[in-house]
C-alpha cells in the first residue's frame, strides 16, 4: 500500500517582553516624528508560498496562449495540475501562516495604538495589560 508523508509548518506568534520606560519613550518619540513606522515586517503570505503563485500564474497566462496556438496548451494543464497538489499539500500551513500574520499584525497595531495615546509611561502601562492579555 502507497503512503506519504505530509509535513504542515506550524506558525506561532510569541508575544514580545514588556516594554521597558526607555524603549516606551524611544517608540513614542519615533512613532511621533514617523507616523508610518512598523515594528517589524513579515513575509508576505505569496513569498511564503511563492510556489503557489507561480502555479496560478501559469493558469492565467496559459489560458489565453492555449487558445492562441495549441503548443501552448500544455501550460495550464500543468499549472493547474501543480495547484492542485500545492493545495493540498500546503492547505494547512496556508491557513496557519494567514492567521499568524493577522494575530501579529493586530498585536503590533494595537501596541502601536496604546503608545501613540498614552500620555505617559504609566498610562501605557495601564493600556499594555489589555494588549498582552
Amino acid at each position: 500500500m502507497a503512503t506519504y508523508k505530509k509535513t504542515i509548518k506550524n506558525y506561532y506568534f510569541k508575544k514580545p517582553e514588556n516594554l521597558s520606560r526607555s524603549e516606551y519613550n524611544s517608540l513614542k518619540q519615533t512613532i511621533k516624528f514617523n507616523p508610518d513606522f512598523e515594528f517589524h515586517k513579515s513575509k508576505s503570505f505569496w513569498k511564503e508560498f511563492e510556489m503557489g503563485l507561480y502555479f496560478l500564474v501559469a493558469v492565467i497566462i496559459g489560458l489565453p496562449l492555449s487558445t492562441v496556438s495549441e503548443t501552448f496548451s500544455f501550460i495550464p494543464g500543468i499549472g493547474f495540475g501543480g495547484l492542485i497538489f500545492f493545495v493540498i499539500f500546503n492547505f494547512e500551513s496556508m491557513v496557519n501562516y494567514s492567521s499568524y500574520l493577522k494575530r501579529k499584525k493586530l498585536f503590533f497595531q494595537n501596541l502601536k495604538t496604546a503608545i501613540q495615546n498614552s500620555s505617559d509611561y504609566e498610562d501605557y502601562k495601564r493600556r499594555e495589560e489589555i494588549i498582552y492579555k
